[in-house]
């Protein structure tokens, strides 16, 4: 579920239940533990995927193919201009 910005019905009934939690704990350092908690909730909730990394073998073969192909350019050109008669 998506929360987007502004007043939704839904957005404003949460923000009420944490006014009503954030009263009804006495410390302050209790309070900051609620709201954490509170906006960790909500990030959990928005439900984005976490990026996922590659393998390391495929990182590999890619930076290995791409090097391979640009010696052989610089080669082919460099042999274009050296070449014989």
């Amino acid at each position: 579920m998506q929360y987007a910005r502004g007043n939704s019905p839904s957005q404003t009934a949460d923000g009420r239940r944490l006014q009503d939690i954030l009263q009804t704990t006495p410390s302050v350092d209790e309070q900051q533990k609620v709201k954490i908690a509170f906006a960790e909730s909500y990030v959990a909730a928005s439900g984005e995927p976490k990026p996922k990394e590659r393998t390391s073998l495929f990182k590999a073969v890619r930076v290995l193919l791409f090097y391979g192909l640009l010696i052989m350019i610089i080669l082919n050109i460099l042999s274009a201009f050296g070449g014989g008669m």
